[in-house]
Parts: structure tokens; sequence; C-alpha cells
């Protein structure tokens, strides 16, 4: 056992490869303890040598520990190393921007960049896309900023312009976002003043308030708004009032006026939903699993979905769930439930399923603008397309071509051991869900032979 770091650097560099696969593989087999999770994931990382999802699962329980940890570069890194360890392309896709993701919230613009520009170039999915782009532009498009301050800078206002301080704040948000707070101070500091003003329209009311949370003043910002609100209910401006309730909750949020905070938050979810508004601008202050079964599985009853939070287990009865490795080495892994409360907690039924999928594509669930969002498609590529051969993907939804003629709609998924495929016609009138309690993952092939057969029983069941 060599201690010194040095001389355990020059021994480890200096052994083949094979040799530091073997001893990599050695710890992995030794680290069980619940405490070595991540040494163990990483270990395991380093003795594989080609993509593996279980591994790849690991390093990603890895990255959610480490992320309420608050390590940005750890995180980084293990979100990083699973995507090179994906077998589909879409999570590879999704893994390598939260790293990238994490490597801007790590102060590492280079990396980030990098990271988010290799995730687009590895998927079509909109959502995807949409999160690179944004993270490109604020982690590396330093001229970017910097001609967009410039073309403020520009401008020629009247002496006597109310937006003068407003213009100038912004101007000086460059400098804060480029690590220079100091020379930002002063021209938001005015800003925060000027807002007060009632020629000052709602929108410079609105950055008045995001330059006083910048600035941790967090009273001023809630009374701009406070006045905002007053103001706009005076005149019957309604469509400014989420906005405004927004920063109003964080503000009072911030100074630990948590009763005021919900209070605002109640109120511009109750408005927003009133208008017809996003209510991403309100929601934040429900955790998504509330908002889910209020406006999902309340309405449709399905008494079979839940809500599992941290619970470790799942309910009785269930199907067992095994894991194929190889001959020989079939694993059950019924217990290995992954734990992501908002994300990963739901169990549901096939019944539940099918009844959800119906209502989706027979449009009583989202009105009918949004339910054609999800339904505009691009080709998928890659491994996915040898997974779904003519498939497209829209948002959240896949469409796949049936052999009798037409398409269908799915959203297909799985872990540790449970597969579920599923399959909706395109007016919701007939659907079909097959739930498979065992993962054939041992190779490329075996994954492909299960997903073929379970989706000809699909086309069979939706095929007249």
């Amino acid at each position: 056992m060599f201690r010194h770091p040095l001389i355990r650097a020059a021994v480890y560099r200096n052994a083949p490869h094979h040799l530091r696969i073997t001893v990599h593989g050695g710890f992995a087999q030794v680290l069980t303890a619940a405490a070595d999770a991540d040494r163990r994931a990483w270990h395991l990382a380093a003795a594989t040598t080609e993509p593996d999802e279980s591994v790849a699962r690991a390093l990603e329980e890895t990255a959610r520990r480490q992320q309420r940890r608050g390590g940005a570069m750890a995180v980084s890194a293990a979100y990083d190393r699973a995507g090179r360890l994906s077998v589909d392309p879409e999570r590879k896709a999704h893994r390598i921007l939260l790293a990238a993701r994490a490597a801007y919230d790590a102060g590492k613009p280079d990396r980030a960049t990098r990271l988010a520009a290799e995730a687009e170039s590895l998927t079509d999915a909109l959502e995807i896309l949409a999160d690179a782009t944004h993270i490109r532009a604020q982690a590396a498009d330093r001229e970017l900023l910097l001609r967009g301050t410039a073309m403020l800078d520009s401008l020629r206002l009247p002496r006597n312009s109310p937006l003068i301080p407003h213009v100038a704040a912004q101007i000086s948000w460059a400098a804060m976002l480029m690590g220079e707070p100091e020379r930002s101070v002063p021209a938001m500091t005015a800003q925060i003043a000027a807002a007060r003003d009632d020629s000052v329209d709602d929108l410079h009311k609105v950055v008045a308030a995001f330059s006083g949370l910048m600035l941790a003043d967090d009273a001023a910002a809630a009374t701009i708004m406070d006045e905002m609100v007053t103001a706009a209910r005076a005149i019957g401006e309604l469509q400014w009032i989420p906005y405004a309730l927004e920063l109003s909750a964080l503000a009072h949020l911030f100074d630990g006026s948590f009763n005021e905070a919900r209070a605002d938050v109640a109120e511009g979810i109750s408005i927003s939903e009133e208008l017809g508004m996003p209510i991403e601008v309100a929601a934040l202050g429900r955790p998504a699993h509330t908002e889910i079964e209020n406006r999902v599985i309340v309405p449709l009853d399905l008494h079979h979905t839940r809500w599992l939070g941290d619970s470790p287990t799942i309910p009785h009865p269930h199907a067992r769930a095994y894991q194929f490795f190889g001959p020989g080495s079939e694993v059950d892994v019924t217990e290995q439930r992954a734990l992501e409360p908002e994300n990963l907690s739901w169990i549901t039924t096939t019944q539940d399923l099918n009844t959800f999928f119906r209502a989706l594509l027979g449009g009583r669930l989202l009105p009918a603008d949004r339910l054609a969002q999800m339904r505009q498609t691009v080709p998928v590529r890659g491994d996915l397309e040898t997974m779904w051969p003519g498939g497209r993907y829209g948002l959240g939804l896949a469409e796949r071509p049936l052999t009798c003629g037409g398409t269908y709609w799915s959203h297909e998924g799985g872990d540790g051991g449970y597969i579920t495929l599923n399959g909706v016609t395109s007016d919701g009138t007939r659907s079909a869900v097959v739930s498979m309690s065992e993962a054939l993952g041992d190779s490329p092939e075996h994954i492909l032979t299960q997903e073929s057969a379970a989706a000809t029983l699909i086309d069979h069941a939706l095929c007249p």
C-alpha cells in the first residue's frame, strides 16, 4: 500500500491498463457499505470499458448525492462519466447536459460550453437543445454579453428620460456577471430608487426588483413589487400581477417572511389560472408531486397511482424485478428502487396508464394548443433509430408507425428490472400497455430483442 500521493500516482500511471481495471473491479466488489456507494460507483466506472447503463445509473446517484453536499465540480464529473457510459443516446445527452450545468455552477464556463455543445450534437430533443443553448449563452458568450452592453451604452436618451437609471443598471449587470460587482452597485442602487417613480413602466419595475434581489436589498424589492401590484389592481392590469408576486415572494422568502411568501405564491397561482397564464410563474410554492396530483391524478381518477416520496419500498402486491446480466447472473433487483422523490417516486398500474394516455391524446388533459406542441416531432437518430425504426420524437411523446398504417404515440420507460412500453392511437380511443419485470441488460442485442418483442405486442393490440 503506497500512502504518499506522489508514489501512489506514479505506481498507478506505470501500471498496465488491464491491471488498473482489475484493481478497480476488486475495489468495487469489496466496497459494499452504503457509506462507500460513491467510491464504489467510481471504481465501477474505472473498471468499465464499454457503455453500461447500471454503472451510469450508479454515477448518476453519486452526482445527486454530491449535489446535496454542494460539490458542483464533483457533480459535473459524475454526470459526465455517466454520460460516457450511457447506452441510450438521449440519456447520454441528458446526463452530459447536467454535467454542463454543474460545470457552469462551479465557475468553469469553458467546460460548461464544451459539454453543452456536445449534448446538443447528440439529440434533437427540444428541451435539451434549449437548455444547452441557454448554458452556452450564460457560460461562454462573453462577447455576446459585451456586444449587448455596448448597444445599450450607445443609446442616446433624452436628458430627462426616466429610463436613464434603468439602462445604466442593465449595463452594470455585465460587470456583475463578469465578476466585478463593485462596479455594479452604484447604478443598481440608483435604479432601485428610480423604480418608485410612477413614470416607470412595469417591465422596468420588475427589472429593478431583480437588482434589489441581486444586491440583497430584499425590502426594496418587496416594496417595489407591492406598489406595482397595488397599482395594477387599481387599473385592472392583472397580467402583470403574477410576475410581481413571484419576485415579492422571493424577497419575502429571503428575509424569512415565510407566511407572506406563501400568500404571494397562492395569489399568483390563482390569478395565473384565471387568466390562462403559464403556471411556472407562480408554482414555485408547491412541490411538483402536489401539482401532478391536483392537475392529473385527481381529475382522471387514477386511484392506483401514488407518490411514494422517500420510501425505499413499493406497496404490495407487486411483481418482483430481475436484471439479467448474462448466463447464470439473473439478479433480483426489486428492492433497489432509485430514489429521486419528485421524479422517480411514482408508482402506477397498467390500467391507470391506459387511462392517462387515452385522456392525454383524447384532449381531456391539456388544451389543444399544448397537445399540438407535444406532437410536433423530429426524426430520432443513432441507436434510438435502431430501437424505434421510423420513429419520431416530440415533447415527451414518441410517434411510431403501425404495421396496419398510421402511427401511435408512446412514452416508454424503466428502471432496475422494470420496463414498461405503451401505445395509444392519435385520437385516444385505443391504447395498450406492456409491463415487464425482467430487463435483458447483458448486451445491446438482447436489449433490442426485448424492445422489439414488446413493441410488436403494442402494434398487434392497436391494429384492428
